[in-house]
This record gives C-alpha cells, sequence and structure tokens, in this order.
C-alpha cells in the first residue's frame, strides 16, 4: 500500500500543474465557452450564474446545431430500416 501512494504520489508531482486553478485544465471548444460564460454569470449574478452563464454563452451555437438539424431533417428524409 505503501508503495502505490509513494508511486501516486510521485506522479501528481510530476504530472499536476503548479497552481490550483482550474485556468490550468485544458478546455477546447463547447467546453471553454460553458467554462467562461458560466465564470463570467458568477461574476456578474452569482450563485445563479452557475445555471445562466453557460446557457447564455453558448445559446448562438445551440441555435445553430439545431436549426442545421432541421434543414438536415428537411434535404434527406428518414427511411424505415427492415427488421
Amino acid at each position: 500500500m505503501k508503495i502505490s501512494r509513494d508511486l501516486y504520489q510521485t506522479m501528481q508531482k510530476q504530472t499536476a500543474p503548479k497552481s490550483k486553478s482550474w485556468k490550468n485544465i485544458p478546455l477546447t471548444g463547447f467546453g471553454n465557452l460553458l467554462a467562461e460564460g458560466v465564470k463570467e454569470a458568477v461574476d456578474k449574478k452569482g450563485i445563479l450564474g452557475i445555471f445562466m452563464g453557460g446557457l447564455t454563452a453558448s445559446s448562438g451555437g445551440i441555435t445553430a446545431a439545431m436549426v442545421f438539424g432541421v434543414v438536415a431533417a428537411a434535404i434527406f428524409p428518414s427511411k424505415q430500416k427492415d427488421s
């Protein structure tokens, strides 16, 4: 047990960032947009910003995905699968 704990601590020291800030976690694309939106909303609206920030920041992307989905469904009609 002690060997595994020592191994874990050694690996933590080598791989963990020097700062414990969440900004060191790489988020790309949609995840970054959600995180930044939540951060800004929490700064402005407090705890309620946790629920509102992500949707506010990503509403454009969500809307675009829905519109493109409807357009694709209109262009390419669905077919029944044969059982």
